[in-house]
């Protein structure tokens, strides 16, 4: 009886049985086998050592090797390396299957991955111009939940608590209100540079310690002011006197706000780097009337909403606030971002309607609509990290801003939510304001320059000396405070309404 061997096909010259599949094999020929892949061709795994080798006659001899010259002995190599080759084609074979699976696999999940992409791109384009539309047809008062979760971490947290209905009334009747008769008034004159060359009709001096906070009060007197010093005190000013100096705040006065009601009194407020705020009487003897400490960190920023019955605050550790006047009572308080980085400057769009604040390390700008606490708009100015100033201007179109440390002046377009003009500055640009009528864009430098430019046009009306930190508008005068105290310009012509 002959014995086949399972891989040559041929006898084998020493053969070994697999105890497993019961296969007959050369010996050499499955030992390479198992060297090479540790199992049988049929894919039983097995170990050397489990071979059963096959005894011939004892009594037979082995036949003799055949000399290597001769053509036995060729055709043994040549069986050899036949059998070599054969075992590393199986083997080659295999793995050709295995890894066209795996390509095929591969290109149908990049195909699927593909259409996905397309689609969600088709739909994002799709998304935003329905919101463009929507923005062009309501003046930008209608939220974006697509684009502010596209442009702004928001919190994961449940959609926030409607407004009460008496707040919701107060904000929507001023808009109303602010927006009919914003489209009533007259454009304010541009005077020429020459007509506009003010010199310092005055400078008075800081007391108390430096001044850390600075804003016109106009409740008081055409020529009262505000400033908040390092002692915590805030002192009201008239024509560079004292009238008061108001304590209460232990620590470093860091944002104030003053304006007049219609009907009622007017308020003054401040707010410390303790995060306090406090509510004063705007007339003799200026006392107290409210305090509130829901913040963390220090206020960076106080409006006084249009109705005067609102105030709007917000701090350095991340968060904005609506409070009632003049109990102080909390509205709400949110920190719309996760990171937590805090906000630096704030403004109030005049309409009541939407709050502008810069934040205070990514050169953002971030705007929302106090209605619904929804992100309308997100900004990111080219240079800078922390934005110190933002100014809206009276026509309701219009956001000048600057970051600390660079020359610029970006004023920003709501309407095409784009830049609109970059006015570059003699020095890095501390604070920039609109005045009353929105004819006019100032700004106080690091380099102790004080300029102006008209909005028409965008030509730089004057430029004159002065070290502060802050700027503001009245009716006809310009004002710049900083540590070294108060200073103040009227141009030789006021500014008159045609």
């Amino acid at each position: 009886m002959s014995f086949f061997c399972a891989i040559s096909g041929e006898p084998p010259q020493n053969p070994v049985i697999s105890p497993k599949s019961g296969l007959v094999y050369e010996r050499r020929l499955i030992v390479a086998q198992l060297n090479q892949h540790g199992t049988e061709p049929n894919g039983e795994a097995l170990n050397e050592d489990d071979l059963i080798p096959v005894k011939a006659s004892p009594n037979a001899a082995p036949p003799r090797p055949p000399a290597l010259t001769s053509v036995p002995a060729l055709l043994h190599t040549l069986q050899s390396e036949w059998d070599s080759l054969m075992l590393e084609t199986a083997s080659l074979r295999q793995q050709y299957i295995a890894t066209r699976q795996e390509l095929a696999h591969a290109l149908y999940q990049s195909d699927a991955a593909t259409r996905v992409v397309a689609r969600l791109v088709r739909e994002r384009d799709e998304a935003r111009e329905a919101l463009a539309n929507v923005r062009a047809a309501t003046g930008m008062a209608v939220p974006a939940p697509a684009e502010a979760a596209e442009d702004v971490e928001m919190s994961a947290t449940a959609e926030p608590e409607a407004l009460p209905e008496d707040i919701q009334q107060v904000i929507d009747s001023t808009h109303a209100t602010l927006s009919a008769s914003r489209k009533k008034r007259k454009t304010p004159a541009v005077p020429s540079p020459a007509r506009f060359a003010p010199a310092p009709s005055s400078a008075f001096p800081a007391q108390g310690g430096n001044s850390t906070a600075f804003t016109l009060a106009p409740g008081i007197s055409s020529t009262a002011y505000l400033t908040g010093s390092e002692d915590g005190a805030v002192r009201v000013w008239d024509n560079g006197e004292v009238l008061a100096s108001l304590s209460g705040h232990t620590t470093r006065i860091t944002a104030l706000a003053s304006a007049t009601r219609a009907e009622g009194p007017a308020y003054i407020v401040s707010g410390s780097a303790d995060g306090s705020i406090r509510l004063w009487s705007a007339s003799a003897p200026f006392a107290q009337q409210a305090w509130s400490q829901i913040h963390g960190g220090a206020i960076t920023g106080l409006a006084l909403h249009p109705s005067g019955e609102l105030l709007l605050s917000s701090s350095a550790d991340g968060a904005f606030s609506l409070l009632r006047l003049p109990s102080l009572d909390q509205v709400f308080l949110t920190r719309p971002n996760p990171s937590g980085e805090g906000f630096s400057s704030l403004a109030l769009h005049p309409d009541g309607v939407l709050l502008a604040l810069g934040l205070s390390s990514t050169a953002k700008i971030q705007i929302y609509d106090l209605r619904t606490r929804a992100l309308a708009a997100e900004f990111v100015l080219p240079e800078g990290g922390s934005v110190p100033s933002l100014s809206f201007s009276e026509n309701g179109y219009s956001l000048a801003s600057c970051a600390k440390g660079v020359q610029e002046i970006v004023v920003w377009d709501l309407r095409k939510l784009a830049i609109q003009k970059q006015l570059p500055a003699s020095g890095p640009v501390r604070s920039v304001a609109y005045d009353v009528e929105g004819a006019f864009l100032g700004a106080v430098e690091e380099e102790g320059t004080v300029e102006a430019w008209a909005h028409k046009g965008w030509v730089k009306i004057w430029q004159g000396q002065a070290t502060g930190e802050t700027i503001k508008w009245a009716k006809d005068s310009v004002w710049v405070s900083g540590e070294e105290g108060v200073s103040t310009w009227q141009p030789e012509e006021s500014f008159v309404v045609v």
